[in-house]
């Protein structure tokens, strides 16, 4: 256990690309990604559920173009690299390639300077155009739709935990939830629900709520630490909610030659330390029923490898 409350920070999560080469479910993927950043993980996202051969938005190309826009870094994981692999079969999701449509990959970003720099990188490389199903939206992921929230308009690029104060103006920003995303898409379910929200992913699962508990999000991955409402909610009340909607939720880390998880879930798993870090941590959840499960185990932590 303390290796992966060590290393949970930035974690390899080489289970996502294994959970895509084994998938089989019908249709269109969807990857929800509330609190986008700068887009590298939405991109990755978009890369790694499309088909061989066709073209996909690149990282690197993206965190050049976002470099000349604005003075920024490459995120505190390095996620700015790295373009994930292809799928190397010829069927994906059970279908012939040429019956799977593109991914819908919805980047759900609420900071103003953000948006303005995921929207010029956007129109620049043409993503309307090209990637269609990648969307942007302004909006800031919450437990409630349609209010306004207050977030500082600041010119710099990745201020996301800056909060509100008087050293800067703050601009209104409509809230939504997974829940009422779900609804407006139509979705039939969510196959990735990526949550980073500097604190607030209690607040966006508690909107998420009618999604899970339906377990219409096979997968979903969210940060736990000290700031926001973490400073209220414990890090055990949350797993035990996602375990009553049937989801098994790991400690997501890096081991030895890779990633490496840690089951959190039920009274044998869980351990009082995890509640008492409160350092950034990373959590990774499957719905126990799905075929990525199986997946997940895989990439379990076994101290005598």
């Amino acid at each position: 256990m303390s290796e992966g409350l060590e290393t949970s920070n930035c974690p390899n999560s080489q289970w996502i690309e294994a959970m895509r080469d084994v998938d089989v479910a019908i249709g269109r993927p969807v990857i929800v990604n509330i609190g986008c950043n700068k887009g590298f993980d939405a991109i990755k996202f978009y890369a790694l559920w499309s088909l061989p051969l066709l073209p996909v938005p690149n990282v690197d190309v993206w965190w050049h173009l976002l470099k000349t826009i604005k003075n920024m870094n490459c995120g505190a994981c390095f996620q700015c690299s790295g373009q994930p692999s292809a799928a190397s079969s010829n069927t994906f999701r059970g279908k012939q390639k040429e019956e799977v449509p593109p991914p819908l990959v919805l980047c759900v970003e609420p900071l103003p300077i953000n948006v303005k720099v995921l929207k010029e990188g956007y129109t620049h490389l043409k993503y309307d155009e090209n990637f269609p199903t990648f969307e942007i939206l302004d909006l800031a992921g919450s437990d409630h739709a349609d209010d306004t929230v207050y977030l500082p308009d600041t010119n710099r690029v990745g201020a996301e935990n800056l909060g509100i104060t008087d050293e800067v103006t703050n601009t209104k920003v409509q809230t939504t939830t997974v829940d009422a995303i779900f609804e407006e898409y139509q979705l039939k379910e969510i196959d990735v629900l990526s949550i980073d929200t500097e604190g607030y992913d209690p607040l966006v699962l508690s909107g998420a709520s009618e999604t899970l508990k339906q377990r219409k999000a096979r997968y979903v991955e969210f940060e736990f630490h000290i700031h926001g409402p973490w400073k209220t909610t414990s890090l055990s009340s949350v797993i035990e909610e996602l375990d009553g909607y049937g989801y098994d939720c790991f400690w997501a880390g890096a081991g030895k030659g890779g990633g490496m998880l840690w089951p959190v879930t039920g009274p044998m798993n869980w351990d009082t330390r995890y509640d008492e870090v409160r350092a950034w941590s990373n959590i990774a959840c499957v719905d126990r029923l799905d075929q990525w499960a199986a997946v997940l185990e895989e990439f379990v932590y076994d101290p005598l490898i």
